[in-house]
């Protein structure tokens, strides 16, 4: 069922502006922006998940803090 959202008219301006052709839709516009900002984020959150955790303890010992 459509819902109709309020955006301020800055924030309409940069929505067409992501719009690849006239024709294409806002929902389509911001479908596609959602999936860019959850594809940026599952990256994010691998490349912690492969860094190397370091303890506080061990972080003392190289900054030689008791």
């Amino acid at each position: 069922m459509p819902t109709t959202v309020q955006v301020s008219s800055e924030t309409k301006k940069k929505l067409d502006e992501e719009k690849d052709h006239p024709k294409e839709t806002y929902e389509e516009v911001i479908r596609e922006l959602v999936e860019e900002r959850e594809s940026r984020l599952k990256k994010k959150i691998d490349k912690a998940k492969k860094q190397e955790n370091i303890s506080h303890e061990k972080v003392k010992d190289v900054l030689g803090i008791e």
